[in-house]
């Protein structure tokens, strides 16, 4: 088992790393690199734009149907986009979703809470690319 250990080791050294031994005999403290450490920013989710009728909510993300979902429950509606159309930021893909009742403090709080991406829009998207969506319903 030494051999094992001590093979291992010398490997380490020749390819510039330094090993410890996990019997905890190891007493040098390692020293940190430079910078910041410890530090974790808050600064997940963002929300482009506002609005003034509402948001869409990028689909691409599991998390995304976690937000949805109390949303949905509490009487949001939602539509599923269906195809491509031009937002106030660029081209937004087909399957986001367009929150119409939702607030600028409420999507604020989603993008941050689940890490997603929204962005407001100024005006509703074409009707021929809204697919309305509902919760789930599963019978016993």
């Amino acid at each position: 088992l030494e051999a094992a250990a001590q093979y291992l080791a010398d490997g380490f050294r020749a390819a510039g790393l330094e090993s410890a031994p996990a019997d905890g005999s190891y007493r040098q403290p390692f020293e940190m690199p430079v910078g910041a450490w410890g530090e974790v920013s808050g600064d997940i989710g963002l929300v482009r734009g506002t609005g003034a009728s509402g948001y869409v909510l990028d689909g691409t993300s599991n998390w995304t149907y976690r937000a949805l979902a109390p949303y949905l429950a509490a009487g949001g509606r939602a539509y599923r986009l269906t195809a491509p159309f031009g937002g106030p930021s660029g081209r937004l893909p087909a399957g986001g979703y367009w929150l119409p009742d939702l607030g600028a403090a409420d999507a604020q709080e989603m993008a941050e809470s689940h890490g997603l991406e929204l962005t407001g829009l100024t005006g509703a998207p074409p009707a021929a690319t809204l697919a309305e969506v509902r919760m789930p319903r599963v019978a016993i």
